[in-house]
């Protein structure tokens, strides 16, 4: 709940022009019944105004004015100048009266609104301090011209009257004008203290004012008043102390009260009321806006500690705040995952016999210990419990103190978790390499294994194409001669490939000899017509019009050879084997097809793994190898080889090689 009368001036300001000057308008007619009755009640035989609180109606006004100051000016001129009239004053000094008075609401409101102060408001001491400056720059121009004035009258001289009219023009400004630059404040105090502190006011003043008293009891009104200032706020003290000073110059104009029974000149009476009230109004402001100030920054205070509290609670790394003065460690905060953490690793709760701002367990004293210790070497301080398996980092900061005890903060990371898994990866790591190295030995032995198979192989395959070189010069008939011509190709051929087993593996190197391609394909289906024409299987070229169109050779003889064979070793009585061969500008495609089993779709990328058998066949005479050489084969040599079948109709392999050249 908020106060009613609450940030005048900047209320005002947003309101529209035409609202705001009606506001203007209204404080400056105020001014003429306030002005009248305060000439009306002045001290007795002085001749001053012992409170003028038209001059905070016209700073308030004149703030409103914003940068049109001039028209309310003169405004404020020409009401002050009927009030002064109507109160009894003689005309020069009513003219140089509201003359200041026009000055002064100029000066105040300039020295108020000046370096960005547009709304200016009482927030803190500065503020008040700023509005006493104004108030007290603004009265020196009217004292100077009241004390004139008042001197061309039987008035006190114009000394006296310099040091009565600024004071009484210091004490309206502070205690009218912060009515209308208070911000908004909720009500404060209790219920009770709302209605008792008024009631308490009400008895001290009507005490210190009654007739009868003759004892100077200004002073009691204070604590009554300083009681408002510390706790119902300041807008509640500042229509307190207007009602004061109203009370307290009306009882004086009528004779009662500790200033009107004084033994002193009425001029010194004067300057002592209006010192009385300048003084009470200055004290309390400042002792108001302090507590106010005072207020604000406890309340952050508690804000930003329960933020920090929140903060810390809610945060997923360990928090321990501790003191440390030489070797004594003490704990001041620990949040709820620290907490669980020195749990898991002590295996209890090393906290219960360490209350906060006391000295923790002795275990968990020499944890931190040891921690701050190290981290001057370390950083972060891997920590390990004993026993436990758990393990954590620690990152120290230490707040810079210049004298006293070390204030350290210590994070906690658990990494046990993480620690496991990089000892994990480590084994996983060791293994790998022991793995790779057994693998790289296994490797060793296969390529000795193959090295000395082929080696082994040599010597028969020499065998046998020298005889068949040697059958091959006599004069033999036909189809012996065929026959020998066969034997020494196909010898020919299981030497190349024994020697490219042996030179690497199972990988074989494409041969940059250049051979017609139909002549190829031609001695393929050679090798293998004795066999077809025994088990019953009719074999085909057709494609004859690339006969010109060389590949390489080796290679594609390769290729074909295994095709073929493969082709017919599968087939059945009454099958049919085909080779179909195409060109276009860069490439010759071979289609070796055949009308038998066929392969199940879902196998046709792996018959060429190597080794690979497909079921029902794999009884079927072969190794295993012939379609991964012939894919090898064909990469090596910049081609490609596709299988296609339904696994009912047979099979078709298609092969595409780079063509070499065309001969002429």
């Amino acid at each position: 709940m908020e106060t009613g009368s609450i940030a005048f001036i900047a209320w005002a300001r947003s309101r529209p022009p035409s609202t705001r000057m009606l506001l203007i308008a209204a404080l400056v007619l105020l001014e003429l019944p306030v002005s009248s009755t305060a000439v009306r009640l002045s001290f007795p035989g002085a001749g001053v105004a012992s409170f003028w609180p038209a001059a905070g109606l016209a700073v308030v006004a004149a703030l409103l004015a914003r940068r049109r100051v001039w028209p309310v000016a003169l405004a404020v001129f020409a009401v002050t100048l009927a009030g002064n009239l109507l109160g009894g004053r003689v005309v020069e000094s009513a003219v140089l009266l509201s003359v200041g008075n026009a000055l002064e609401a100029l000066i105040v409101s300039t020295v108020l609104t000046r370096r960005g102060h547009e709304s200016p408001e009482l927030r803190s001491v500065g503020d008040v301090a700023r509005l006493l400056l104004a108030s007290t720059v603004g009265a020196l121009p009217i004292g100077v011209l009241g004390s004139v004035g008042l001197g061309l009258t039987d008035a006190p001289v114009p000394l006296l009257a310099f040091v009565t009219v600024v004071p009484s023009h210091i004490a309206a400004v502070l205690i009218v004008a912060p009515i209308a630059l208070i911000p908004p404040e909720p009500l404060r105090g209790r219920p009770w203290e709302r209605v008792a502190q008024p009631v308490v006011l009400a008895a001290v003043l009507t005490l210190v004012l009654w007739p009868s008293v003759t004892v100077p009891l200004e002073f009691v009104v204070l604590p009554a008043l300083v009681w408002a200032a510390f706790r119902l706020g300041l807008l509640w003290l500042c229509w307190e102390m207007l009602v004061v000073a109203i009370a307290t110059v009306v009882a004086t104009a009528a004779g009662t009260g500790p200033f009107a029974q004084l033994d002193v000149s009425p001029q010194v009476g004067a300057i002592l009321l209006l010192g009385y009230l300048l003084t009470q109004a200055a004290v309390l402001l400042l002792l108001a806006v302090a507590q106010v100030d005072r207020e604000r920054l406890a309340r952050r205070a508690v804000a930003s500690e329960r933020l920090l509290r929140s903060g810390l609670e809610m945060a997923r790394v360990g928090l321990v705040l501790i003191e440390r003065t030489g070797e004594s460690v003490r704990l001041l905060e620990a949040n709820q995952a620290a907490r669980a953490m020195l749990v898991r690793a002590f295996g209890r709760d090393p906290f219960v016999a360490a209350q906060f701002d006391a000295e923790p367990t002795e275990e968990l004293r020499a944890l931190l210990g040891d921690i701050l210790d190290r981290s001057a070497r370390v950083s972060p301080v891997p920590v390990a419990i004993a026993g436990s398996g758990h393990e954590f980092e620690a990152y120290v900061a230490e707040a810079a103190v210049p004298s006293g005890p070390r204030v350290v903060t210590v994070q906690l990371i658990d990494v046990t978790e993480r620690r496991r898994e990089e000892r994990a990866l480590h084994d996983l790591v060791a293994l790998e390499r022991r793995s790779a190295d057994r693998l790289r030995a296994i490797n060793a032995k296969h390529e000795e294994f193959i090295a000395s198979v082929s080696h082994e192989l040599r010597t028969p395959l020499t065998s046998i194409q020298g005889y068949a070189e040697e059958l091959a010069d006599e004069r033999l008939r036909e189809p012996a001669r065929g026959y020998v011509e066969v034997i020494g190709r196909n010898a020919r051929r299981l030497a190349m490939l024994v020697g490219q087993l042996l030179a690497s593996g199972l990988r074989l190197e494409a041969s940059d000899t250049a051979r017609p391609v139909a002549d190829l394909a031609a001695e393929a289906v050679e090798d293998v017509l004795h066999d077809a024409d025994t088990r019953g299987v009719r074999i085909s070229i057709a494609g004859g019009d690339v006969e010109a169109t060389t590949v390489r050779g080796d290679s594609y003889a390769v290729i074909l050879a295994n095709l073929v064979s493969n082709a017919l070793k599968y087939a059945r009585r009454g099958d049919r084997v085909s080779v179909e061969l195409e060109e276009d500008d860069a490439w010759v495609t071979v289609r070796v097809a055949d009308t038998g089993p066929g392969i199940p779709p879902h196998l046709l990328e792996t018959v060429f793994d190597r080794f690979y058998r497909v079921d029902p066949y794999a009884s079927a005479s072969g190794t295993g190898l012939g379609l991964s050489i012939v894919r090898t084969t064909a990469e090596e040599a910049g081609g490609s080889i596709t299988l296609q079948s339904d696994g009912v109709t047979g099979t078709t392999a298609i092969v595409r090689m780079p063509r070499e050249r065309v001969l002429v």
